[in-house]
This record gives C-alpha cells, structure tokens and sequence, in this order.
C-alpha cells in the first residue's frame, strides 16, 4: 500500500503532496475491504482521543485512508486539505450556521478549524484504520 506523506493531526501545517513516499506491507487480512485505499502518517496529538475500531490515533501512526468515501457524514474522521495543508480531523456538519467544522480529538485544548466556502477545501477520504506504530 503506498505511503504519500504526513498529515497533521494538529494545524493545518504539512503541505499536501500526493508523492509515494514509500510503502507499507499490510497482510490482507489486516484490511477491511476497500478497494481505493492508502496510507499516511499522524503527526502530532491533536487526535489522541478519537478511537478508530477501539484504536487511538497517535502520532507516528499509519492511518489507512479509503480515497472512495469523500462524502462524510458527521463524526467521520477524515484526510482534508486546507490551502494545500494535509490534516486530519472529525467532520461536522454546523447545519445552522452552513459551514463545515473540523474538531480534534484530543487531550489538549485546541481549538476546531471553520472552513468558509471561499477556502480551498478537500476531502481526501475517511480514516478507516490504524495501523500502531509498534512498540519495542
């Protein structure tokens, strides 16, 4: 599965390119089926809390990104770019206000992104799954 690069789980602050950095060997059984799927790297905390399958996105995580599911419904977390910046972020939907809020997850204080319709704004996917970093 290829590797195209980090995003933050923090600001909005790692450029987004979709270059294959390397790849990462995942058995097939580790997968769920998705057919359109890649891998980034979490870099910071500002996810630590969000569970994915009972597991927490930390940094230096693998997060296995399904590139299908670019329409998320609220509480998904997913790979956005702001003004070509990676993040990684749960989706809301601020129905009253008709903007999209991205919230962290997380132990620390820090404070969601607001996207205005003017942003360049994109949805990348929906994290899936976490491979962890192993521990030694």
């Amino acid at each position: 599965m290829p590797i195209v690069g980090a995003a933050n789980c923090g600001p909005a602050t790692i450029f987004a390119t979709e270059n294959v950095e390397s790849y990462l060997k995942i058995s097939p059984t580790l997968l769920k089926r998705h057919k359109n799927i890649f891998a980034i790297k979490a870099q910071g905390l500002s996810m630590n809390k969000a569970l994915i399958d009972g597991k927490r996105i930390e940094d230096g995580d693998y997060l296995i990104i399904d590139s299908d599911d670019i329409y998320p419904q609220n509480g998904d977390i997913i790979l956005s770019v702001i003004d070509s910046m990676a993040n990684v972020k749960r989706y809301v939907w601020d129905e009253e206000n008709e903007q999209v809020v991205l919230v962290s997850d997380s132990t620390h204080d820090i404070p969601p992104i607001y996207i205005h319709s003017d942003d360049q704004f994109i949805i990348n996917g929906k994290v899936v799954q976490i491979i962890k970093k192993p521990k030694y």
